[in-house]
C-alpha cells in the first residue's frame, strides 16, 4: 500500500477542499520559470527564463483535471488525484511520457513544480527537467468557457496528430475519419469560424479528392476559404496549401506506380482551380512516367510563356527536356538528345543531370573533341554556378571518360595525363586510380603504380574506396610477380 507524505496530505486537503468549494472551473495566469533543461534544441530556453503561462483547473470527483498553455511548448493536460504528483500528457506522442507536475493552492492562486522526463544531451527536442510555476487566480476569462475550449483543443489536436500520421503513411481512408473527428470537435468547442479548423479542412478536402470524393473535397475547400474574387492573402494561402497537399498525394500515387490515378487527380484539381500554377511540375512528372515527355514539355513551355519569370517552371522544363533527351538517346538519336540536353542546360545551368548527359552522349558517340570543347567553354560558368563538389564530380567524371576513349585509341600518354587530372578533382579517387594503375601496369611501370595507389588510398574517406584500391594493389602485385617469373 502506498502512503502519502504529511506535506502531500496537507497539500491535497487544501487544494481539494478549495476546488470542491468552487465547483466551477478556475482560470489562472502567471509565469513558468525554467530551472533546468535537457535536449539538443533548447535554443534560448535557458535557466532563469520566464514564460507566460495560463492554466484552467477543475475537480471531477476525487480527481484533478487541468489544461495549461505557454509559448513555444505544447498544450498540456494534467490529471491525477494527488496534487503533489500529477501526470502531464501532451497531444503529440513525440512529447514522450513520464512527465509530472505538483500543484499547491495559496490565497492568491497556485504554485508548483514541473518535471518533464530528462532527455540525453543529444536527444531530439527540449524538455524542462525542472520548472517552477507561479499562477494567480484571474477573472479576465470565464473559467468554464476556457475549460471547454481547452479540452476541445487538446482532444482535437490528439485526433489531428493521429490523422496526420495515417495520412503520411498513405492510409488515406483511415485519415479521413480522423480529420472529420478533429473538425467536429473544433466546431463544437471553438465555433465553426475557428482558425484551427482551416488546416484539418484542407487535409480532409485533399484526402476526399484522393479517394475520388471530389465534390465533398471541393465543397470543404470553399467552406474553409470561401471563393475569393481577387488575389488576396486568403487566396494566396489557399493556393499554396492546396498545391502542397495535392502534390503530396500525387507523389504518393507516383511512388505506387499509379500514374493514371495521379493524372486524374491533378486534372480534377486544375479544372476546379485553374489558378493553381504550382501543379504543372507534378503533371509533367506524371506525363513523363506515362512516356509522354514531349507532351509534358509542351505544356511547360506554354506555361512558361505566360509566366516567363517563374524559376519553378524553368527548372521543371529543364528537367522535362532532359528526360525527353534520354528518350531520344535511347532511340539512338544522339544529335536530338544532345540538342534537348543543351536547351535544358541553358534554361537551368544548375541542372547537373543535363550537363552530365551532354558529355556522356558525346563521349559515347566518340565525339571527344566536341565534348572537350563544350566542357572547357562552360567550365568557368559551371564552377561559379555549381557547388565545388558537384563541379569537381562532373569534371573528374568527364576527364576519366575522355581518358578511357583516348586510351582505346592507343594515345597512352594523353590518357595518362587525363587520368592524373581526373585524380586531382575526383571525390572518389579509387575509380581513376584503378584506371591509371591498369595503364601503368600494362607499361610494366610497377613501382609507379604501387606508389600512386598507396598515396591515393590515404585520401580515401570511405571503406569502399579503400577496398577498391586494395584490390588494385593486389592485382598490380600479382602482375608484377608474374612478369618477374617470366623473366
Amino acid at each position: 500500500m502506498r502512503y502519502l507524505s504529511v506535506s502531500a496530505v496537507l497539500s491535497c486537503t487544501i487544494l481539494c477542499s478549495s476546488l470542491a468549494a468552487h465547483a466551477e472551473s478556475t482560470y489562472y495566469k502567471g509565469d513558468l520559470e525554467i530551472v533546468k533543461v535537457s535536449g539538443n534544441a533548447c535554443g534560448d530556453m535557458t535557466p532563469g527564463k520566464k514564460l507566460p503561462m495560463e492554466m484552467v483547473l477543475q475537480h471531477e470527483g476525487d480527481r484533478i483535471l487541468a489544461y495549461f498553455t505557454a509559448p513555444d511548448i505544447q498544450m498540456g493536460k494534467v490529471t491525477g488525484k494527488d496534487p503533489a504528483t500529477l501526470d502531464i500528457e501532451y497531444p503529440d506522442p513525440s512529447g514522450g511520457t513520464g512527465h509530472r507536475i505538483s500543484l499547491q493552492e495559496n490565497p492568491r492562486g497556485l504554485t508548483g513544480v514541473m518535471h518533464e522526463a530528462p532527455l540525453p544531451p543529444d536527444g531530439k527536442g527540449c524538455n524542462f527537467d525542472t520548472a517552477t510555476l507561479n499562477l494567480i487566480r484571474s477573472t479576465d476569462k470565464d473559467g468554464a468557457d476556457v475549460f471547454k475550449k481547452s479540452a476541445g483543443r487538446f482532444d482535437a489536436q490528439q485526433s489531428y496528430n493521429a490523422a496526420l500520421e495515417a495520412y503520411s503513411a498513405g492510409k488515406v481512408e483511415a485519415s479521413i475519419s480522423g480529420f472529420e473527428k478533429t473538425i467536429r470537435i473544433l466546431e463544437e468547442t471553438q465555433g465553426v469560424d475557428s482558425d484551427g479548423v482551416l488546416d484539418p479542412c484542407l487535409y480532409l478536402s485533399v484526402a476526399y479528392c484522393a479517394v475520388g470524393r471530389y465534390d465533398e473535397g471541393y465543397r470543404l475547400q470553399d467552406k474553409a476559404f470561401g471563393i475569393p474574387k481577387e488575389k488576396d492573402k486568403r487566396q494566396f494561402l489557399r493556393n499554396g496549401a492546396l498545391v502542397k497537399l495535392f502534390n503530396s498525394q500525387v507523389e504518393r500515387l507516383i511512388q505506387e506506380g499509379k500514374y493514371d490515378a495521379a493524372l486524374t487527380l491533378l486534372d480534377h484539381a486544375a479544372s476546379r482551380y485553374p489558378d493553381l500554377a504550382g501543379l504543372q511540375a507534378s503533371r509533367a512528372v506524371i506525363l513523363v512516367g506515362l512516356r509522354r515527355a514531349p507532351e509534358a514539355c509542351k505544356e511547360l513551355e506554354k506555361a512558361l510563356k505566360e509566366d516567363p519569370k517563374s524559376d519553378v517552371l524553368k527548372e521543371s522544363l529543364a528537367w522535362c527536356l532532359t528526360q525527353q533527351g534520354h528518350e531520344r538517346y535511347t532511340a539512338e538519336d544522339v544529335d536530338g538528345a544532345v540538342a534537348l540536353y543543351r536547351r535544358a542546360y541553358l534554361l537551368n545551368p544548375k541542372n547537373i543531370e543535363s550537363v552530365r548527359s551532354i558529355l556522356a552522349a558525346l563521349l559515347s558517340n566518340k565525339r571527344v573533341a566536341e565534348a572537350d570543347t563544350f566542357f572547357r567553354a562552360n567550365a568557368a560558368a559551371l564552377a561559379k554556378t555549381l557547388p565545388p563538389h558537384h563541379f569537381n564530380a562532373i569534371k573528374g567524371s568527364f576527364l576519366r571518360e575522355e581518358a578511357i576513349l583516348v586510351e582505346k585509341e592507343g594515345k597512352l600518354q594523353q590518357a595518362e595525363e587525363l587520368y592524373r587530372e581526373s585524380l586531382k578533382v575526383s571525390l572518389d579517387p579509387s575509380v581513376p586510380a584503378t584506371d591509371l594503375a591498369r595503364l601503368l601496369t600494362k607499361a610494366r611501370r610497377f613501382p609507379e603504380a604501387e606508389k600512386m595507389l598507396t598515396e591515393q588510398r590515404k585520401l580515401c574517406s570511405t571503406d569502399p574506396c579503400r577496398n577498391a584500391i586494395d584490390a588494385s594493389l593486389e592485382k598490380e602485385a600479382e602482375m608484377n610477380r608474374l612478369v618477374s617469373r617470366m623473366q
